[in-house]
Parts: C-alpha cells; structure tokens; sequence
C-alpha cells in the first residue's frame, strides 16, 4: 500500500503536544491493511484541512507578530476503520509538497532597527519634552501676562484713589484758607472799627481836654498880664492897685493908670513889650503839663544887650519841677535877641514868672 506523505511528515511542531497520537515510526498503516476509495476521500479532506489550517497559522504569524497563534487541533488515527479499510487499497493521489512551516515565534530586530528605533523613541521623547516645555512656557506667560493686568489694574486703581484723595486734600485746604482768610479779614475790619471808635473818643476827648486848656490858658494869660501889669506899674514907681479914674478908650484907661498922658502911654508900651517878650519865650518851650499837674511857677531875671542879646539867665525861684525849669531856660536862651519896645528901647533887667499851664499856644 502506498504511503501517505501528509501522515509520513506528521504534523506541524504547534499541533504536537501531550495529546499526540501514537503512530507507527515510518507513518505507515500497520501492514495487511487495505484502504478503499472512502477511506482515500477521507484522508484527502483531512490533508487539505491540515493545509488550509496551516496556511492560516502562517499568516496569523506574520499579521501579528507577538499574539498568540490560535491553536487548532487534528485527530490522527493509528488504523482505520474495518469499514474503511477496505478503500485504502486504492492509491491516493500524490499531494504537492508541503513547505515546511515558518517558525511562529516573532523575528528578532537588527541593529539597525534597534538604533532607529531607539532613535524614534528619543526623538519622540524630545517632542514630548519641548511640548511639554512649550505648554509650560506658554501657562507661565499667560500667568505673567494676568499678573502683570492685575498688577496694572491695582496700579490704575491706586493712583485713582491717590488723585481723589489729591482733590479733596487741596480742596479741604483750599476752604480752610478761605475760612481763616475771612476770619483775618473779619478781625482786621473789626480792629479798624475799635481803633476809630478809640481815635473818635479820644479826639473827643482831646477837644475837650483842648478846650479846657485853652480856657484855662486864656484865664492865666489875662492873669500873667494883670501881674505884668502890676510889674510893671511898680518898676514905674506906680501903684499896682491904683485903678482908671475914668473908662475912657485912651491908653491910660487900658493900662489902669490914674495920672497924665505920658506917663499912660509909658504904660501902654511897656504892657506890650512884656507881652511880646513872653509870647517869644513861651512860643520856644517844650514841656508836656502833663508832667507838672500842680501847674508850679518858676521865676527867672534876664539881663540884656542894648540890642536885646541876652547876656544872663539867673533861676530866682524854683518851681520844684526840674524839667519844667529847664525847659523854661532853654527857651530864653532860645529867644534872644529879645524883642524890643516900640520905642527901641530895652528894659534891663527883667524879671519873668511862667507856668504850665500858662503857655499860650505858638502863632502859626
């Protein structure tokens, strides 16, 4: 009997296993065993299924390298049938032979492959690292970029509140100067109002004061010359109390002398003559009255020239004020020359009283 060469070459190494068959050393049928043509058909599908499954177990290895071939399985008989062994007689066609099976386990890469796949990796790796990186740097920025808007913004905001603050500073100052300006100007106009209702009374009051003055210089001038008068009446050889036998208007009746036309109008002259030399004196003295209230007399004689220079000024009697003294001095120095008669006569000495209270006011 002819032999099978799909059973002489057994199965591929993926389908041996535990479970393999026992079979004859030289995969022959056992002899005296006759195949009839059912059994050749049988044996021609199994060959052809163990050829199609082997095809597919091929192409499964090179699709997927790394997964698992599926595991397909084949019974093999040792003996055929008796029913069958009567059609193994007939000879089985020759089939084509049988590649040998590629090793299902996955080839190992070259050098070159792992160097270019090493190289992919790193290369990817880098790819991860910069977008990475970029991304990073780009979420840093956009950080930067919102701190730096806020910054901003709290910045506008600040200087916002400081310009407010700036404004209503300058104007609470602005009102405070005007407040204190009104109040300086109220107190000013109200000082101006005191000091002319001051000046007011006291120019009322030196009126006053100026009109008592001058009466009571008016009552001591109409006095100085009553004693001139008399003064004079007795360096005369007169009587000072002898009084006008008549109220004429002539010079004898003004001087109060009762006696001829000469010796009245000697007495004229000489009345005007003492009271220009004490107007001329009196004109010349600076002293306050106010310094002497007891209104103290003070008598001085005056010798003089012919040409009325005074010569010497003798303090025959002291007021008991020294200011008033010397002022009264000072002014009779002050007067010389003397004023002389009308006449251009002089009287030498003379002997002068003033007070005061008695100064007549300068003519002007």
């Amino acid at each position: 009997m002819p032999s099978d060469p799909l059973l002489d070459q057994g199965p591929p190494p993926f389908l041996q296993g535990p479970e393999r068959v026992a079979r004859d050393p030289v995969g022959q049928l056992p002899e005296g065993t006759k195949a009839s043509g059912f059994e050749n058909s049988v044996a021609m599908l199994g060959s052809l299924a163990v050829h199609a499954a082997l095809g597919l177990a091929m192409l499964l290895a090179i699709d997927m390298k790394e997964e698992e071939p599926p595991v397909v399985q084949a019974e093999l008989w040792s003996a055929l049938p008796a029913e069958l062994a009567a059609n193994a007689a007939v000879p089985a066609p020759t089939p084509p032979p049988i590649e040998a099976a590629a090793d299902p386990s996955p080839p190992q890469p070259s050098a070159e492959d792992a160097e270019i796949a090493l190289q992919k990796k790193k290369a990817e790796e880098e790819k991860a690292r910069l977008e990475s990186e970029r991304r990073a740097k780009e979420q840093a920025e956009k950080e930067q970029a919102r701190k730096t808007k806020e910054a901003a913004e709290q910045k506008r905001i600040a200087e916002e509140k400081a310009a407010k603050d700036r404004l209503a500073k300058e104007k609470a100052e602005r009102a405070e100067k005007e407040r204190l300006e009104k109040a300086e100007q109220a107190r000013l106009a109200k000082e101006r109002e005191e000091a002319e209702r001051r000046k007011k009374l006291a120019e009322e009051k030196a009126a006053r004061e100026k009109a008592e003055l001058e009466q009571r210089r008016k009552e001591a001038t109409e006095r100085i010359r009553q004693e001139q008068l008399a003064q004079v009446k007795a360096s005369l050889g007169q009587d000072p109390k002898a009084k006008a036998a008549d109220k004429g208007d002539d010079v004898r009746s003004k001087a109060g002398v009762a006696g001829g036309a000469e010796m009245g109008d000697r007495t004229g002259v000489l009345a005007d003559y003492a009271s220009s030399i004490r107007a001329r004196i009196r004109s010349r003295i600076s002293f306050d009255p106010a310094r002497a209230p007891d209104n103290p007399e003070v008598i001085f004689m005056v010798e003089q020239q012919a040409t009325g220079r005074v010569i010497r000024v003798t303090k025959k009697k002291s007021s008991g004020n020294a200011g008033w003294d010397a002022a009264v001095e000072r002014a009779i120095w002050g007067s010389s020359p003397l004023p002389k008669t009308a006449d251009g006569q002089v009287e030498n000495p003379l002997t002068l009283a003033f007070r005061p209270l008695d100064r007549p006011q300068p003519a002007r």
